[in-house]
């Protein structure tokens, strides 16, 4: 590595370092687990929980078409009775996104999905089978796209960390399969 491409990225590093932060949302609503994307048209999407009694959480949206310098006001995406929280999203090629989280609107929380053209118009499909009985409590999806259009979850099951697979416009596995050493 020459010495211009050291300085480069010293000073890329400082600047992220001391980059002064810039507010998406916050306040006395207790904003928390968030994730954020770059969607296909360039603008910055984040979707946060918003958890003002740590019981009673809602999913909420925001968009930047700045690299993130402004944002607009949160926006509801899931707001309903039980805690909405542990949430997971992706844009399908098409423009389709697609959002996981976790709720307990039937007494145990499991994972269900919504989807969106825009971001800000959603349809919830509801709570997704991934082999559960309905008492079972699974949470904390984590879902990547595929390079072949299919999507692996990784999230939180009874007995520890499990991985499921859902191919291009198909179902999810019932599998059930623990992640072991």
């Amino acid at each position: 590595m020459n010495l211009l491409t050291k300085l480069f990225l010293l000073s890329l590093f400082f600047r992220i370092l001391y980059a002064t932060p810039v507010v998406v949302s916050g306040g006395p609503e207790n904003d928390y687990e968030s994730w954020i994307a770059r969607l296909d048209e360039e603008r910055l999407m984040i979707v946060f929980d918003r958890n003002p009694d740590w019981v009673s959480g809602d999913i909420y949206v925001s968009f930047a078409t700045d690299n993130g310098n402004t944002w607009s006001s949160p926006s509801p995406v899931i707001v309903k009775g039980g805690n909405q929280a542990t949430l997971s999203f992706v844009q399908l090629l098409g423009d389709t996104i697609r959002l996981w989280f976790a709720t307990n609107e039937s007494d145990t929380y499991g994972i269900y999905s919504a989807y969106s053209m825009d971001g800000l118009s959603w349809t919830e499909e509801g709570r997704i089978n991934l082999g559960w009985a309905s008492s079972d409590m699974y949470y904390d999806p984590n879902v990547i796209l595929e390079s072949d259009s299919s999507l692996t979850m990784s999230y939180h099951g009874p007995d520890g960390g499990y991985i499921a697979h859902c191919p291009k416009n198909g179902s999810w596995d019932t599998l059930l399969s623990l992640c072991t050493n």
